[in-house]
């Protein structure tokens, strides 16, 4: 965990987003949105080229959360979040057609 622009960012490693990306079961947390997902390329970041940014909301406790997952150029996979986020389907579409990063299980 890190935080940035005063803003809390957790550093999921991608194996592990599924586990980790749904905050919103806790009551004390409530993260019922996601609000999209971001690709940026990195390439002086060896080895984790590729971030993908989930900027996550808390209506009912007025919080915000991000949320961060790398992974190399070699093997631009990471696990779709779009069971738990439905509103994420554009998003990781266009993050694909824009970074090339295969959103393994979702459903387009």
């Amino acid at each position: 965990m890190v935080i940035r622009h005063d803003q809390l960012t957790l550093e999921v490693e991608r194996e592990h987003l599924l586990r980790y990306a749904p905050p919103c079961d806790h009551p004390d947390l409530r993260f019922e949105m996601c609000m999209g997902a971001s690709g940026v390329h990195w390439p002086e970041d060896t080895g984790r080229e590729l971030h993908i940014h989930y900027p996550m909301l808390s209506m009912t406790h007025n919080r915000r959360l991000s949320v961060e997952v790398t992974c190399p150029d070699d093997d631009p996979h990471v696990p779709s979040i779009v069971e738990i986020y439905p509103g994420n389907n554009w998003h990781e579409r266009e993050t694909y057609d824009f970074f090339g990063i295969v959103f393994d299980g979702h459903p387009a």
